[in-house]
């Protein structure tokens, strides 16, 4: 069975903020592209949160979606919280298309997830990781919290409970 070896989000507030901190809460290893200066909504100017988060790395671009396929093509599999096709706020198209262009695996889960459904959930997520020969780095991606009010707090706990027994 494949583990979780690292997290790899990009910086907006919402899923992939919710990402890197329970990562630094768990002392467990992230990395990530965020656009040039570390430009994310609540860090507009340079070094942004890369001043938070030391083990990001600052992409070449100001633009979000380079870091989103930088970040795709750097892990192993992606898991996308909180979104459906088509979501506000994070361009889910593209990065559907990106994952299907570089063949890369991927796990969704929607924001409709309830505490009698958390033993689904973690037998789906168990199953995606058994489908690894090794440890991976995932990235974990979805919508930022100022189109999404309280994503960050549902993609904090749905890692909490999802993921904890499943890092390397």
């Amino acid at each position: 069975m494949g583990r979780i070896r690292k997290i790899v989000a990009g910086a907006q507030t919402g899923v992939s903020r919710a990402a890197l901190d329970f990562a630094v809460q768990h002392r467990f290893p992230y990395s990530g592209y965020v656009p040039q200066g570390g430009r994310t909504d609540d860090f507009p100017h340079p070094p942004g949160l890369l001043a938070v988060y030391g083990d990001l790395r600052e992409h070449l671009s100001v633009e979000d979606r380079p870091s989103i396929e930088a970040n795709i093509r750097c892990s192993d599999a992606t898991a996308i919280l909180g979104v459906r096709r088509g979501h506000p706020g994070l361009d889910v198209d593209f990065a559907l298309a990106v994952l299907q262009k570089q063949r890369r695996p991927q796990f969704r889960c929607e924001t409709g997830s309830t505490a009698a459904a958390i033993q689904g959930e973690r037998l789906r997520v168990t199953e995606f990781l058994d489908t690894f020969n090794s440890d991976i780095a995932l990235n974990v991606i979805g919508p930022n919290e100022r189109n999404s009010p309280g994503i960050y707090n549902f993609a904090h706990e749905w890692l909490s409970l999802m993921v904890v027994g499943l890092l390397a």
